[in-house]
């Protein structure tokens, strides 16, 4: 089995003992970690269908791409997730502005004082 292009990040290669093993590179160095994998047997038949379509040329291709597949949906998730703290957080903002606009902020060395008091009976009950 080839080994696919340095330029994508990682690779596997498995080796010649009868359990597999593939040979990860990280893709910030060359770094190569082993790892002893079990497949379902439907998750293996999808592998060698796709190898058999001609789509990739190795076991090692589909894997890297499943993993690139799966880093993407991963930064998605974290995309959308800030996202959602973004738009929870706007309102809020908007209504602190408001209550400023009207007058009715509270100056800043007020509240470290009123910080600083929380904190200190926090340490007093701890004790």
């Amino acid at each position: 089995m080839g080994v696919p292009p340095a330029q994508k990040g990682r690779a596997g290669r498995p080796s010649h003992n009868k359990q597999e093993k593939w040979i990860l590179f990280n893709s910030h160095s060359l770094e190569v970690k082993r790892m002893n994998i079990t497949l379902k047997p439907d998750h293996n038949k999808f592998i060698e269908a796709q190898v058999k379509s001609g789509k990739y040329s190795s076991v090692d291709e589909v894997i890297a791409a499943a993993l690139e597949l799966l880093a993407d949906r991963s930064d998605r998730q974290q995309s959308d997730l800030y996202q959602e703290w973004v738009d929870e957080t706007r309102p809020k903002v908007a209504a602190g502005l408001a209550q400023l606009e009207r007058g009715e902020g509270i100056d800043g060395e007020i509240v470290i004082a009123r910080l600083r008091e929380k904190f200190r009976k926090m340490r007093e009950n701890q004790q």
